[in-house]
């Protein structure tokens, strides 16, 4: 595997993933030779990679991989770690917490919402005292 792995160095492998349609369901992988096969050797590695930090809450599964810097500036959707788990029909920690996060913020913005007309309703029902 290393010895793939030094064949395909150089800042010239990209890889890009392109969105054509109305989000990430449609999409499509565009790369040049270098850049496909350093993805794929860097997903055949992580099959075997060591983990990179087992107690982190979010991401337990992530795998040592170098990813970094192969996908190109424009590309829309890009890859951040590679995480190795065999349950995959499993909700992951991060998914769960991004979650979390959306429904906290809707709630705020309700609240918010909720005290802005509060606060309107109040002012006119001064101004309708005599």
């Amino acid at each position: 595997m290393s010895e793939l792995d030094s064949l395909i160095v150089g800042e010239d492998a990209k890889v890009r993933i392109d969105v054509y349609g109305g989000g990430v369901d449609e999409s499509y992988l565009r790369a040049n030779r270098r850049g496909l096969r350093r993805l794929g050797t860097q997903l055949l590695k992580a099959a075997d990679a060591p983990r990179k930090d087992s107690s982190s809450k979010f991401a337990p599964d992530t795998v040592e991989t170098d990813i970094s810097d192969l996908f190109h500036e424009e590309s829309d959707v890009g890859l951040d770690w590679i995480e190795r788990t065999e349950q995959l029909d499993s909700e992951t920690h991060l998914s769960t917490e991004i979650r979390r996060q959306r429904r906290t913020g809707w709630i705020w913005t309700l609240v918010g919402v909720v005290l802005i007309l509060l606060v309107l309703f109040l002012i006119r029902a001064i101004k309708a005292v005599p």
